[in-house]
């Protein structure tokens, strides 16, 4: 293994280790408030499948990284799954959507079990394409969000930026390593997570001159702007009107 592998190796643990930490916060912020809102349980649900499937992945490879990493991966999410669960007031929903995954992942164990042995780690190859573009495209719902409250709100920065940075230095590694399992998703979730980036800032933007427009109460008339005395006038005027009438 080259030098330069080994490297974009371990840099690719340290930066999804932080990706991982980065959900702390939200997830602290989730207990003490007692609120699930904005929380995407689905998605950690769906990572919790995508960790176990990637260890398996790992073993079969005997690569040491991988299988450091994702063993964290399925403690981690698992955490916060167990966290929403605890936390979440539809408890019964919560646990039906658990129950619903976890289906899904022994459906894939099964058929992992019943295909020829030499054909397990092409398709645990195919499960890690399909399932983790799929939990890298769920995010595309936060720029749907974003784009229709006009808001950033909605959007974890710091998440976001961990999203990021892994998703480079995850689609270097799979380059590096000619593997398609790692290669496909990773390059999905860049462009995903690029996609937010812009959508977020532009509502940063939008935001930002919106209150600069309303801190400085005047607005335009025929192109020009108003002063504070004409806004005030234009405020007064129908008072006196009203005198006048009564």
């Amino acid at each position: 293994m080259s030098s330069l592998l080994v490297i974009v190796e371990w840099s690719t643990v340290v930066v999804s280790l932080v990706m991982m930490a980065s959900g702390l916060p939200g997830c602290l912020k989730m207990y003490k408030e007692r609120s699930t809102r904005n929380v995407p349980y689905v998605m950690f649900l769906l990572l919790v499948i995508v960790s176990a499937l990637s260890l398996q992945y790992a073993l079969m490879i005997q690569n040491k990284a991988l299988i450091l990493l994702n063993l964290v991966s399925v403690l981690v999410w698992g955490f916060y799954c167990a966290i929403y669960v605890v936390v979440s007031q539809a408890k019964t929903k919560a646990v039906l959507k658990f129950l619903a995954v976890m289906g899904l992942y022994t459906g894939n164990i099964y058929y992992l079990r019943i295909i020829p042995t030499k054909a397990v780690l092409p398709a645990l190859g195919n499960y890690l394409i399909v399932w983790c573009t799929v939990v890298y495209v769920i995010p595309l719902e936060d720029v749907i969000t974003m784009i229709r409250e006009k808001s950033n709100n909605s959007c974890d920065m710091s998440l976001l930026s961990a999203g990021t940075l892994s998703g480079v230095v995850w689609s270097f590694y799979g380059y590096l390593l000619k593997d398609s399992a790692i290669l496909v998703p990773s390059l999905v979730g860049l462009a995903v997570s690029l996609v937010k980036l812009i959508v977020y800032f532009y509502c940063e933007l939008s935001g930002a001159s919106n209150k600069s427009f309303h801190s400085n109460g005047t607005g335009t008339v025929n192109g020009k702007k108003k002063s504070e005395f004409e806004n005030g006038s234009y405020n007064i005027r129908p008072r006196e009107d009203l005198r006048k009438r009564n």
